[in-house]
Order: C-alpha cells, then structure tokens, then sequence
C-alpha cells in the first residue's frame, strides 16, 4: 500500500451506543449495556482495526480485544497498550493504520472508530460511515460523540424497534454527506 497523507480522503467507519442526546458515557464508562448490542459489536469489528482512545481502552473487560488490531491513542508518554498498538496523535495513529492496512492486506473500510467522544471528533473526518446504537432515552453523562443528525449525515437505514428489559433502541447507519 502506497503511503498516504492524513488528509486525503478516508472511509473509515464507527460504532457507537449514544442516547437520544448522543451521549456515549459517565465516569468513563458506557451509559448502558445491552447484551445484543455487544454481539453486533463483536461481529461488526472481528478481524479489523479497532481505533480508541486510552479510557475506551481502560474501560475494557477484555484487553486487547482478540482477534483484532487495537490502535489506543494516549497522549501520556508513559502509557503503553499492552498486545495493542500506541499513537500519541492522530497522524501517528493515521501512519499506525495505513501500516496496518498495508501488512494485513485490509481496506480503509476495515477500520472502525469505537471511541470514545474525543476520539469520535479526531477521527470524524475520516469517516464515511457510523453505525449507531440509537437509545430511547436521556442518561445523565459527562460525554458525547458529535451529532450527526446536526452535521447533516444522512440516516440510511434503519432497524426494527428493538428492546433490551425496558429500553427501545434502533441500529442505524449513517453516511456522511457528500462534500
């Protein structure tokens, strides 16, 4: 794969499970868990490059997440994700992933931003599409990813009602919009 700059254009993908604020967290943690979320979560990112920031990470139960190519941004020198790889910035991060995509024989379309609302906004940009965990309700929290419904992204598709113990919620995928 040929080198690239970090402002050519990407087709990167994200993943996220938002409230109808597009609030992701508190306290460094996901709002809610629902265990079908989790399973399309696991499904959408095997065998990809998964791309977070270094909460995201701490917050895993499983670290690194098997059976996928983990890039952890952490602006502290000290902090090392351990069986992942490291990026101080984005554009370390960008030249980690275009390593990647060129060693693993993967397409742009095999990277996926999981988080959280800092690295949602770094990695936007590059991204050409969201699949978005939408959850029928307001949670108190602390983070949010940008909206995309605000930024003119258009909603593609979108699931059946979904429910989790007493929680509505809808898979939907997200474009971005054409320049």
């Amino acid at each position: 794969m040929k080198n690239r700059k970090a402002s050519e254009n990407r087709h990167f993908s994200l993943i996220a499970i938002a409230d109808k604020n597009w609030a992701i967290g508190r306290g460094g943690h996901q709002l809610v868990s629902i265990s079908q979320d989790r399973a399309m979560f696991r499904e959408a990112t095997m065998g990809r490059i998964v791309v977070m920031g270094r909460r995201t990470w701490d917050s895993l139960d499983i670290r690194p997440l098997e059976s996928r190519f983990n890039v952890v941004l952490s602006r502290d020198p000290d902090f090392t994700a351990k069986g992942g790889f490291t990026a101080r910035s984005v554009d370390e991060a960008l030249a980690e992933i275009d390593r990647l995509l060129g060693e693993n024989r993967l397409e742009d379309t095999d990277v996926i931003v999981i988080g959280g609302g800092a690295i949602y906004r770094a990695f936007l940009p590059y991204c050409a599409q969201a699949l978005i965990t939408a959850v029928d309700y307001a949670y108190d929290a602390d983070t949010d990813m940008p909206d995309l419904d605000a930024l003119g992204w258009k909603m593609t598709s979108e699931s059946d009602e979904q429910t989790a113990f007493d929680l509505i919620y809808h898979y939907r995928l997200y474009e971005r919009p054409e320049d």
